[in-house]
């Protein structure tokens, strides 16, 4: 048995609402991507910048990580900056590109097609958070399993929640690309009782 494109299955618009509410709030990612690098891209000085910035502003960033800053980073922050501009680029293009495709055209995708395109989703959200991350260490935020530092702050920092909601949409595309592989399908037939042949032909 061949897996199926769960998002055929989804029929009538209560049902589906679920599912838009997500890739909404995926675009929505994306656009603070797309509009992070737009306005480095526009407003220019960003590279060029960047040595200055990471060396004046990265006094609360931990000892181990200003070191890679101070030895690594600065140096070649230039290269650097140009490389932060096009990842952000990238990353939010890859977000609300495979968002619109899925609310367009979801249901009418290959099974192959449709891994692709979850896959997709999935890097672009780990190159996110993991640009999130390297904001938030050389920002000097606390972690993000830790409390604020008065009953005043706001606890996690817009880069720390950013990582964790990237890290979620990450886990669940990887999760869906697991779910429509046919060596899984298969599996679960096994493991039910059902579609012993069919298994026995697989392996």
């Amino acid at each position: 048995m061949k897996p199926r494109n769960p998002f055929a299955d989804v029929s009538s618009a209560a049902a589906r609402l679920p599912l838009v509410a997500v890739l909404v709030f995926q675009s929505v990612v994306a656009y603070e991507w797309l509009n992070s690098a737009f306005t480095k891209i526009v407003r220019g000085g960003f590279a060029s910048g960047l040595a200055d910035q990471l060396a004046k502003n990265s006094d609360g960033a931990p000892g181990w990580y200003k070191s890679v800053l101070e030895t690594a980073i600065i140096p070649h922050a230039a290269a650097f900056g140009y490389l932060i501009e096009v990842s952000e680029l990238l990353v939010g293009i890859g977000l609300i590109a495979t968002a619109a495709v899925l609310l367009v055209r979801g249901q009418y995708l290959s099974v192959r097609t449709l891994r692709v395109i979850l896959g997709v989703a999935a890097l672009s959200a780990v190159g996110g958070a993991f640009m999130n991350l390297n904001f938030s260490l050389f920002s000097g935020n606390p972690p993000v399993w830790s409390l604020g530092s008065d009953a005043f702050s706001e606890g996690i920092s817009i880069d720390g929640l950013m990582m964790l909601v990237q890290l979620a949409m990450a886990g669940v595309g990887a999760s869906l690309v697991y779910s429509l592989s046919e060596g899984r399908a298969v599996r679960t037939l096994a493991v039910t009782g059902h579609g012993k042949r069919a298994a026995t032909r697989v392996a």
